[in-house]
């Protein structure tokens, strides 16, 4: 989506009129679970499981708007494993290969996110330096605590903007606190380091018993302005209305 560094460095430095002619590239990101059926050609007669990820590009002026298909992630099918160790194993197997995904899909797009790229739009004859943001990643739950890296089931705080205790969820008057942005994602970046180390069982059991994160980095926390700056990492998520859990009062409004 960005071009190359060293020109975009160098417009930047040469031309002044960039720092008041620049636009925002709002983004919607929405992968989806309708799998599509891939044959491999090789000696052996096989087939994967994949589901693509589209974006969109709203565009205020027009009002017109394209969904685009821009990659597919693999599916690993859960299986039954024969010992809980082995699903354990499974389960991360899975939160890595979709990390994974998504930041190849995302590499160039971070970098833009922070440095911005040129582009030429209809109503200017010169280029404009664009800025990519992230602002809408529509989900169901599940996907939302896979893509974030927090833990679905069998955690305290099973709502992902706020740390509202399960217990007190559907009692009136919960304190409501806003999850810790900066915070979460530094616990997720040391239990990621113990967890290829391969020690400190007891560290990654408290980071997640107190933040319900997993041994992963979300790649979404690698975007301006989800990871600095208004820090919207867990307010950009979407859900469909059967989806939502109306007795947190974050989501509820109250």
């Amino acid at each position: 989506m960005c071009g190359p560094r060293s020109e975009h460095n160098e417009r930047r430095a040469t031309d002044g009129r960039l720092a008041s002619i620049a636009c925002l590239v709002s983004l919607y990101m929405f992968p989806t679970r309708s799998f599509i059926l891939c044959m491999l050609v090789s000696s052996v007669s096989s087939a994967h499981y994949m589901y693509p990820i589209r974006v969109r590009f709203p565009n205020i002026r027009t009002g017109l708007t394209q969904w685009m298909t821009v990659g597919y992630m693999p599916f690993i099918k859960p299986g039954h494993a024969p010992t809980r160790a082995d699903r354990r194993k499974l389960r991360m197997q899975r939160d890595e290969l979709l990390q994974r995904c998504l930041a190849v899909l995302c590499d160039r797009l971070i970098t833009a996110s922070k440095d911005g790229f040129l582009v030429r739009l209809q109503q200017q004859s010169d280029e404009v330096l664009a800025v990519p943001r992230v602002v809408l990643y529509a989900a169901d739950h599940p996907e939302e605590r896979h893509v974030l890296g927090l833990k679905l089931n069998g955690c305290l705080f099973p709502c992902s903007q706020c740390l509202v205790n399960k217990t007190e969820q559907s009692c009136p008057g919960a304190v409501c606190t806003e999850r810790p942005v900066l915070y979460t994602l530094e616990m997720q970046m040391e239990a990621a380091l113990l967890y290829d180390r391969g020690c400190s069982g007891g560290r990654l059991n408290q980071i997640a018993a107190t933040t319900c994160a997993l041994p992963f980095v979300p790649v979404l926390g690698a975007f301006h302005g989800l990871g600095t700056g208004t820090l919207g990492l867990y307010k950009v998520f979407g859900f469909d209305l059967l989806h939502v859990r109306s007795n947190c009062s974050c989501l509820s409004g109250e």
